[in-house]
């Protein structure tokens, strides 16, 4: 184990009276990445000679922040002037180190995914819809809707009606 691992959980124990402080997500876009070694550890990548490595990174933001990261990829998972969230896990004398990630939409699931992700999350929303509207329906309850004749137009209509219902909500 290198003097600098070892140094970084003597460290540790000085950080643990203040994690809290540091634990604290901010965005930021990266002005400069620089590949910074790499080490053995238990949770890193395989390699072909069977040992697992996590790569260090460290990063510079438009912020004037300067950290490091470990990834499991030997280059960066993230570019130059892409916005990220990081987090300061620890701050001692080598420096800062911490964790980057990309940064999160709101509803708790990071933006890399773009349209993908606004796809998985109207999904669900939708799902949910018809769920509840197939045990609207099963109770007796109408919603109002009328010119329905067959029970799948019902239950299209209800679910129509339920997802407005919620992004009335989600706008107040």
């Amino acid at each position: 184990m290198d003097e600098r691992v070892m140094s970084d959980i003597r460290d540790q124990e000085l950080n643990n009276n203040h994690k809290n402080n540091l634990k604290m997500k901010t965005k930021s876009k990266i002005t400069h990445i620089t590949g910074n070694g790499s080490f053995e550890n238990q949770y890193g990548a395989e390699q072909p000679d069977g040992k697992k490595l996590l790569f260090r990174f460290e990063y510079t933001f438009e912020d004037g922040t300067v950290m490091e990261a470990n990834h499991k990829t030997t280059t960066s998972p993230f570019n130059v002037g892409q916005e990220v969230e990081y987090e300061i896990k620890r701050d001692n004398s080598h420096g800062k180190s911490g964790k980057v990630s990309k940064p999160d939409d709101g509803n708790g699931y990071g933006v890399g995914g773009g349209s993908k992700n606004q796809d998985y999350i109207k999904g669900i929303e939708v799902g949910h819809a018809v769920n509840n509207a197939v045990n609207l329906m099963c109770a007796g309850v109408e919603l109002g809707i009328k010119d329905c004749s067959t029970n799948e137009e019902k239950i299209y209509e209800n679910a129509k009606v339920i997802m407005q219902i919620a992004a009335r909500l989600k706008s107040e």
